[in-house]
């Protein structure tokens, strides 16, 4: 007599049972609330979009589209993915239904999962979920990350989070930054034999990790370890250096990123504004392109 099979959750995903599922939609109506009141509209994207779409956007070298998609051949032997983040699909919406034909900004926002097949650890999952906010338009105006940055707050505030510090940094411009990546492929060169393979492929195809058409700048707000409700945030670091596992990232101007993530909760929020959306092949992860 054979054994009856028990099933399992996939290996790096994870259920969502009461009580949390209460917090979870506390926590989803906060944003949107907030959202709204700052003139955001909810979009709503497929997961499902053609593979090229992503490897355009976020760059086929990246470990994202390299390594991390979750892909198959359909039917009529299109290349399909998983959505790995939601900004290219916004992007492609955006142009698709002739929102630049609208008038002023367009400002959107979503919510629901997105899938990498990272390698499973604490506080990161192959499916998470992601609440973001692109602004879409003919202008990049640094209000527009002023605003961006207020929202959050105004967020942080209504989530009870008190203790918290915003940094603001820098990858530099369309000037500095082609000087940066000449100086820092040099570097690289000086000690290419002590990279592994994965290493030297992406100081050939892109050390500085960036483009440099546009300015770009990260801001990120850090949480006091002792918060209110900090303990159920961790950072969703993902591919960038940061490891403190108390802070919120919001990446600007000119590109949506990554930004926000509950780590028990596991909410990512990311904020952004992109000039135009001429721009959909460069948005990747986090406000800088990966």
């Amino acid at each position: 007599m054979t054994e009856k099979k028990r099933f399992h959750a996939v290996r790096g995903v994870r259920d969502i049972l009461p009580p949390d599922t209460s917090l979870w939609n506390w926590f989803e109506a906060t944003a949107r609330d907030v959202l709204e009141t700052f003139h955001f509209r909810e979009i709503r994207v497929p997961v499902l979009e053609e593979t090229e779409l992503f490897a355009r956007s976020v760059g086929a070298e990246t470990d994202i589209v390299s390594k991390e998609m979750y892909t198959f051949i359909d039917r009529d032997e299109t290349a399909i993915s998983l959505r790995p983040e939601a900004t290219a699909s916004v992007v492609r919406a955006y142009i698709e239904h002739g929102m630049q034909m609208l008038p002023g900004l367009v400002k959107l926002y979503y919510a629901g999962p997105m899938f990498r097949r990272e390698r499973p650890q604490k506080g990161r999952y192959r499916q998470f979920y992601q609440i973001g906010a692109e602004v879409l338009g003919a202008t990049d105006h640094p209000a527009i990350d002023a605003e961006l940055i207020e929202m959050l707050t105004v967020l942080l505030e209504r989530c009870k989070l008190e203790n918290w510090t915003l940094l603001v940094n820098s990858i530099g411009d369309a000037n500095c930054r082609p000087q940066y990546v000449a100086r820092l492929r040099e570097a690289l060169a000086g000690v290419k034999s002590q990279l592994c393979g994965d290493c030297q492929r992406r100081a050939a195809a892109k050390p500085g990790g960036g483009r440099p058409q546009l300015p770009v700048c990260f801001t990120i707000v850090r949480l006091a370890s002792d918060s209110t409700i900090t303990r159920g945030f961790q950072a969703s670091a993902s591919r960038s250096s940061t490891t403190a596992k108390d802070m919120i990232v919001i990446r600007s101007p000119g590109w949506p990123r990554r930004a926000v993530a509950p780590s028990s909760q596991r909410w990512q929020m990311s904020a952004s504004s992109s000039p135009r959306c001429h721009r959909a092949k460069d948005s990747s992860s986090g406000w800088s392109p990966n």
